[in-house]
């Protein structure tokens, strides 16, 4: 559990990348894995502090132990994976369901939340991967935001100065028909002979 500070779920892509999946609060449990029967040969994602963190931890066998004196353990596990198949099924959802501008809203405020400090340590690179957006996308939202008011960034950390402008549509440039050069036109029979 987390006491203080402020901490980040990731893990690596197969080709290398880190994405990042959610932050980790004070007062929030991670590594609820650790009471399963078995303990994993390998991590299915990996933590990592932002700043200056501290946490309470319990070993394998400590944290089995504990869970067959008191089994309430268990059913907090359950509550606690419940919540991150939420998580993956809101994801996904919006994979499929919204905008690039919502979607990216939606994980920007999904990390950092709608109260307390509003503000993500991510590059727009990360951003782009974590959200499943191109750079060039991100990038174009995040300036839109920018002149709205909506955030500003600090190197590294991008500060929600209006989190509820970050859900609402954002204009895209006007298409501007194109123009035909003039020339003898060809019929679809001239063309193909």
């Amino acid at each position: 559990m987390l006491k203080k500070g402020l901490l980040r779920f990731f893990t690596i892509t197969p080709n290398g990348r880190k994405l990042v999946l959610a932050k980790i609060l004070p007062g929030r449990t991670f590594g609820e894995a650790a009471i399963l029967p078995d303990e994993a040969e390998e991590y299915m994602i990996s933590v990592e502090a932002v700043r200056d963190s501290f946490a309470y931890t319990w070993d394998h066998a400590a944290i089995r132990s504990l869970s067959e004196l008191f089994p309430t353990l268990m059913d907090n596990l359950s509550v606690a994976f419940k919540e991150y198949i939420r998580i993956a099924i809101g994801r996904q959802t919006a994979l499929c369901a919204e905008t690039p501008s919502e979607r990216l809203g939606h994980f920007i405020l999904g990390f950092t939340g709608t109260h307390g400090p509003l503000e993500i340590v991510m590059s727009d690179a990360e951003l782009a991967h974590a959200a499943h957006l191109s750079l060039y996308t991100v990038c174009r939202v995040i300036g839109k935001w920018k002149q709205q008011g909506a955030v500003r960034r600090d190197g590294a950390t991008l500060f929600v100065l209006s989190p509820e402008k970050l859900l609402l549509p954002i204009a895209t440039r006007p298409q501007t028909p194109r123009s035909r050069k003039p020339g003898p036109r060809r019929s679809a029979r001239a063309a193909s002979n």
